[in-house]
């Protein structure tokens, strides 16, 4: 069974190295501050429920702050003549709409943290990844129709060549070298103008095609993509029950104190925190994906 100064003293250590006092804390892990007050002065058993709440607040495993086992929190860094590092919480209040804060807090409820968490940890996530290009997987090949018919596979990277290959054809047409023939057969050099009405009309339309096929294609992408993303969050959902199961026989273990049991089922917390978290973040890629193609289809 924990000992309640000692999960006293590692909270408090946590808690310091974040910088944050207990309401701040309270807010971040939807545990009140008044039961943490309890915790810090070592007057309350913990209990497995709250504590992975404060474990996830506060970014630290939930073994170590129940038990004491693994990976310590960082202490305050010395710099000298008794002087400490003290990090200073920064409180960023932004007004968002009411389906906004739904998606966010359903998202968070999922996660098993609090709003400002997940809050947090998208804005964190999304400034790490910021890309330079859009990358667009292809579900499959796109075809060119030919004129008698048939039609030839080609790739993004194939269809990249092609309509660079127009566009320089095209530039030449509009700015061709100095014939000197021109002069000595003045119907000829009309017959090639570049500025043929029908030349015009037939790269219109070819650029219309390719535009086209690419549309559809991006269009095919989001739909697969918007699919893997209701995958995940089924998975997600899955993962509830197992969740609540756990906790409450891990509560039950420290209970009757079964040290076995209470390992068994901290252990079991534990991995299910790391899938929900794994699958948020996938979630999170795809939907940036998704994103990323609309915004490429204007």
């Amino acid at each position: 069974m924990t000992d309640p100064e000692d999960f006293a003293r590692r909270l408090v250590a946590a808690r310091s190295a974040k910088g944050w006092s207990q309401q701040v804390l309270a807010d971040a892990s939807a545990v009140a501050a008044a039961q943490i007050s309890r915790y810090e002065s070592g007057r309350s058993n913990p209990r497995p429920a709250l504590v992975a709440r404060l474990s996830n607040a506060l970014e630290v495993p939930f073994e170590w702050l129940l038990e004491g086992r693994g990976q310590q929190v960082p202490m305050f860094e010395d710099m000298g003549e008794g002087a400490v590092a003290t990090p200073t919480p920064m409180i960023l209040r932004v007004a968002v709409s009411r389906e906004l804060f739904e998606r966010l807090e359903s998202a968070a409820k999922a996660a098993g943290h609090s709003i400002a968490s997940e809050v947090r940890d998208r804005l964190t996530h999304s400034l790490d990844e910021v890309p330079h290009t859009v990358d667009l997987n292809l579900v499959g090949p796109i075809k060119q129709v030919k004129r008698d018919g048939t039609s030839v596979e080609m790739t993004l990277e194939d269809l990249g060549e092609y309509l660079a290959g127009i566009t320089a054809r095209e530039e030449k047409r509009k700015n061709p070298p100095p014939q000197k023939w021109a002069a000595a057969f003045p119907n000829a050099a009309i017959a090639a103008d570049p500025e043929d009405d029908r030349l015009a009309a037939a790269l219109a339309k070819q650029r219309a095609v390719m535009a086209s096929l690419l549309d559809t294609q991006r269009e095919a992408n989001v739909a697969v993509l918007e699919s893997q993303v209701l995958g995940v969050l089924s998975q997600v959902t899955a993962l509830h029950n197992p969740l609540s199961d756990a906790l409450l026989d891990l509560d039950e273990a420290h209970q009757v104190g079964d040290t076995m049991g209470i390992e068994k089922h901290a252990g079991r917390v534990g991995k299910i925190q790391q899938q929900l978290k794994a699958l948020d973040e996938l979630s999170d890629r795809l939907k940036m994906q998704i994103g990323q193609l609309k915004e490429a289809g204007g």
